[in-house]
């Protein structure tokens, strides 16, 4: 099974991916990205009656100056807790 960190580094590489292409595919891609969005762990956890989904991160590191990758590390949907 994937780590959720890489889960994480696919799902920014696809968001940084999405800039270079032209309109017909952002358009693809966006429909492809659409299918990622929820239901999401943390809230899927919460309702199976867990506190929290949570993951590890190598924090303070390089991953600090990746825009994308922070934002899917700190979105309280994905994980309702992080250590680093």
């Amino acid at each position: 099974m994937p780590s959720m960190r890489s889960i994480a580094s696919f799902l920014a590489a696809l968001a940084v991916g999405a800039q270079a292409l032209p309109q017909a595919a952002l358009e693809e891609r966006q429909t492809s990205l659409d299918r990622l969005a929820g239901p999401y762990l943390n809230i899927l956890a919460r309702q199976a009656g867990k506190l929290w989904f949570g993951t590890a991160a190598d924090i303070p590191g390089p991953e600090q100056s990746d825009v994308q990758y922070m934002t899917y590390l700190n979105d309280t949907n994905i994980f309702g807790e992080v250590c680093s």
